[in-house]
């Protein structure tokens, strides 16, 4: 993005001395300056939250566009960045292709999020619903009716299983009867 050039008059002599002083002082002060930054911002939390949010929405398209310009510029470090965070949250790239699979098989209802998924799995012990062993983090979501006979992807059709299960019941029956969730953060 190309930057405006100032169309200010050029810098007296006094100007450009105080402005230097400035930048040792800040030089010599940095930790200080940082922690005298934060404790004011701490102040005064909803004022600077505001001047954030305007400053933010006025700036919002030239912003996007330096984000999009630096990741088209750098795609290795991109990918490598993005890779990082599918491996550090699992559990979002796990509800991120669940919902990608459910449009595909024609889902009509998507609007299982990955906040109820982790509700879910804390609700239920992070246990397979049909087995009951603790499986922390393995755990697979089970659609009680299964998209190829019209289930939808939704949290009253979800419950949590072990691949071993979820495999087993397929696009079949339940294998136990099961109470889903009828209500999830």
């Amino acid at each position: 993005m190309a930057r405006h050039k100032r169309t200010t008059t050029p810098m007296t002599e006094k100007q450009y001395k105080k402005q230097l002083r400035a930048a040792r002082w800040l030089a010599a002060h940095r930790e200080q300056n940082r922690l005298s930054c934060a404790a004011y911002r701490l102040e005064n939390l909803d004022e600077c939250r505001a001047k954030d949010r305007g400053y933010y929405a006025a700036h919002r398209a030239a912003r996007i566009a330096d984000v999009i310009a630096r990741d088209k510029a750098r795609p290795a470090v991109c990918r490598a960045r993005e890779a990082r965070w599918r491996k550090a949250h699992p559990e979002y790239q796990q509800v991120k292709d669940a919902r990608r699979n459910a449009r595909k098989r024609g889902a009509a209802i998507v609007d299982f999020t990955v906040t109820q998924w982790v509700a879910m799995q804390a609700m239920y012990d992070h246990r397979c619903v049909y087995c009951g062993k603790r499986f922390k983090g393995k755990l697979t979501q089970d659609h009680l009716t299964p998209f190829a006979r019209g289930g939808n992807h939704t949290a009253s059709n979800i419950v949590p299983a072990c691949r071993s299960c979820n495999g087993r019941k397929s696009d079949g029956p339940v294998l136990i009867p099961v109470q889903p969730l009828l209500f999830v953060a």
